[in-house]
């Protein structure tokens, strides 16, 4: 499965106005936490600069 479909069945669970289900919900935060570290592992700095998710963060400088 997808990590868009784990994150959909987590939020659904953790959205639900019904009784929760700790075990299930515990289960679905598993499964989207591996997805997601598969994902992360798969990732590279290109693909994520081409996809615009990259950030600069600058420093103040003691330089004049």
């Amino acid at each position: 499965m997808s990590l868009p479909l784990y994150r959909q069945q987590l939020l659904r669970a953790l959205l639900s106005t019904g009784r929760m289900h700790v075990n299930m919900t515990l289960t679905l935060i598993d499964n989207w936490w591996l997805a997601y570290k598969a994902w992360e592992a798969n990732d590279t700095f290109e693909t994520a600069f081409d996809e615009c998710r990259m950030t600069v963060r600058t420093l103040k400088s003691s330089r004049p």
